[in-house]
């Protein structure tokens, strides 16, 4: 969660744009479409304007802007990360990345696959910010190595909470069959889910009283789908699927401050009877996002 004014906003989103641009991304994709909504808001704030637009805005404009937010400073951040720790993105993981409609709603599953990339970008920005070197564009999504173990991960996104247990059963089948292909007895699967369409359909956003209430909300609604879904990732068969790791990323707003904030929550799950219940623990330890095993 940060705090900034949407100049601040607007300044620091120029910089993924100008990182796009210096990697030979210059037409008008999702992402600059999300950033073009935060100068507005900062041109107004700078005016003095704000307060008019913000009453002029419909439903639909408020929902662009809210997710613009969070999903601007979600790819913003991974992709500081993951050049910080000199880790390249494949170009064609990056066209795919920036595709797809810039307001969530529209999306579906004929147009998903930029959102779906961007999970791949986001979770490897973030095991790239915990200290690790993940590689992108592999068989499967993220590869990175922990504790002198490779960890093979593959992402997934569910748009609706009624496709979670197939996204885990084709995960589970994918990477079942890529580490029985490895062959290597010290190579650990983890299969990572995307839930936050689960959480929100993209009209609604999180709202508490304090933001101290975020972290704990955030953990007790991926509880919740884990508790949901236990037949499905108890019976993933292949010894070298460890566990499963639960995301959620949303706008937020805090109303004894009446802050609008960004959020995000990972949730990391061992599967009880498979072995590698360290291996996770130590991840989680690392991403140092209130990840829990």
């Amino acid at each position: 969660m940060r705090r900034q004014t949407y100049e601040e906003a607007a300044a620091r989103l120029q910089t993924l744009c100008d990182r796009l641009d210096d990697a030979g991304f210059s037409k008008l994709d999702r992402i600059r479409v999300q950033v073009k909504y935060i100068r507005e808001l900062a041109e107004a704030q700078r005016q003095g304007t704000l307060g008019a637009l913000a009453s002029e805005l419909d439903l639909h404009r408020r929902r662009q802007l809210m997710w613009s937010f969070v999903e601007g400073f979600e790819f913003a951040d991974a992709l500081a990360s993951l050049e910080d720790r000199g880790t390249s993105i494949p170009r064609e993981v990056l066209e795919r990345a920036l595709s797809g409609p810039a307001d969530p709603s529209l999306e579906n599953d004929r147009n998903s696959l930029g959102r779906n990339t961007a999970f791949e970008i986001v979770l490897a920005g973030d095991l790239a910010d915990a200290g690790l070197a993940p590689i992108l564009g592999s068989e499967p999504d993220v590869i990175t190595e922990l504790a002198g173990r490779r960890l093979l991960i593959a992402c997934k996104r569910s748009l609706h909470s009624d496709t979670v247990r197939a996204q885990i059963e084709t995960a589970a089948r994918q990477l079942g069959r890529q580490l029985e292909r490895e062959g290597n007895p010290r190579d650990c699967g983890l299969i990572a889910i995307s839930v936050t369409r689960v959480f929100t359909s993209g009209e609604s956003l999180l709202e508490v009283s304090r933001e101290t209430q975020v972290g704990d909300y955030l953990d007790g609604e991926l509880r919740k789908l884990v508790a949901q879904h236990q037949q499905a990732w108890r019976a993933i068969k292949s010894p070298k699927i460890a566990g499963l790791l639960f995301h959620v990323s949303t706008p937020g707003y805090v109303v004894e401050e009446k802050l609008l904030i960004t959020a995000a929550q990972t949730l990391i799950v061992h599967i009880e009877g498979k072995s590698d219940a360290t291996l996770l623990e130590n991840l989680g330890r690392s991403m140092q996002k209130k990840a829990s095993v």
